[in-house]
């Protein structure tokens, strides 16, 4: 229960570590799981998404969210703007 954000396992670097400090800040729960013991979309209610547009792993999650119905929102950290398609 409660607001969560859902990070793979491992370290966290670049906009995982970004996305852990804005959690923590905010006051929510971050949680981890084991990359290639599930998806992180199975335990996700919505994506927040920082990106370059390029990663495949960023994409791919990006996809799966976008299949599962989940609320997505995706900010390209290059161009610095919204990505709406």
């Amino acid at each position: 229960g409660g607001n969560k954000v859902v990070q793979p396992n491992g370290a966290v670097t670049g906009a995982d570590w970004w996305g852990e400090k804005w959690a923590e800040a905010v006051d929510i729960k971050v949680t981890r799981f084991a990359t290639g013991n599930c998806h992180i979309t199975d335990h996700a209610d919505a994506l927040i998404l920082v990106w370059d547009g390029k990663n495949k792993d960023a994409r791919d999650v990006l996809k799966k969210a976008r299949a599962k119905g989940l609320t997505c929102f995706v900010w390209d950290y290059v161009k610095m703007k919204e990505v709406t398609e």
